[in-house]
């Protein structure tokens, strides 16, 4: 009864604190909402290591619940947050199943200290290290612009080819011929760098950055897709953020010479007849 009790507490404390998100929300950033989240789990961790008293470790499990859906909410609409939407729900997955099985393991690593040393030990040890966790968290990445914006920007101009090719046709190779500054060559090497994040995320199996031994300054981005349909997708995913990463690359440019893109297919040879 006792023990059943103080779930009914936890879930009570889980169902206000769906009620209170939205308030919280207009107040507090995501980052805030996770630590005082995280603190106030620890502190109800603290409470059930420390009380033996059942009424404390009912208010205890109350907050507890609060924080358990401040925290969860807010890192579930993070993931979605962070993630383009074409792969959001694999990401969601990915994310819960990372969650769910840690909190698994986790029950494996702290069952074992409490079978070693006291289960209120063992409770001690995890609430104080959820502090320095989340406050080395806290301290490391407030403030900081960790979320890109990955609105689709339809910056991307699709091709125009002479005949249409099929959507299973393939690979696909692209080049982008630039003509770089001479003094911003190697500032334009590194912005290529996360040129070459964004093509490999949407989808190119192959990418490489050429650099003509006639002319030093020029150089051309190579990347192959594994299929006309697939290399359609990578005009779809192109976001707001990966539009940023190439108007960097762009300030280091010739303006007078703007980029030349050309588009390779496969060729499908004709099959030699035998008689």
């Amino acid at each position: 009864m006792g023990y059943g009790s103080l779930f009914a507490s936890f879930g009570i404390g889980a169902v206000l604190g769906a009620f209170v998100m939205p308030k919280l929300r207009e107040k507090l950033n995501c980052d805030q909402l996770i630590v005082i989240g995280a603190m106030g789990f620890a502190v109800t961790t603290f409470i059930l290591s420390l009380s033996s008293n059942f009424y404390f470790a009912g208010a205890g499990m109350f907050l507890g619940g609060i924080s358990w859906t401040l925290v969860l909410s807010t890192l579930t609409t993070l993931v979605q947050q962070v993630v383009a939407s074409w792969v959001r729900a694999r990401a969601l997955a990915i994310f819960l199943g990372v969650f769910f099985g840690g909190m698994a393991t986790g029950s494996i690593l702290w069952g074992w200290v409490a079978s070693h040393l006291t289960i209120s030990i063992s409770l001690f040890i995890s609430a104080l290290g959820l502090i320095i966790a989340n406050s080395l968290a806290y301290a490391f990445t407030s403030g900081q612009k960790l979320i890109a914006d990955l609105t689709p920007s339809d910056h991307l101009h699709l091709p125009h080819p002479e005949e249409n090719p099929r959507y299973e046709q393939g690979p696909v190779m692209v080049t982008v011929e630039y003509s770089v500054q001479h003094q911003k060559v190697e500032d334009f090497s590194l912005a290529m760098e996360d040129l070459r994040h964004i093509r490999i995320r949407d989808g190119a199996f192959f990418w490489t950055l050429f650099q003509d031994i006639e002319d030093r300054k020029k150089f051309v981005e190579c990347f192959m897709i594994e299929s006309w349909l697939e290399h359609l997708r990578q005009h779809e995913r192109a976001s707001i953020a990966d539009r940023d990463a190439q108007n960097k690359v762009s300030r280091f440019l010739n303006g007078k010479i703007p980029p030349r893109v050309k588009h390779f297919i496969a060729y499908d040879r004709p099959k030699k007849k035998r008689f």
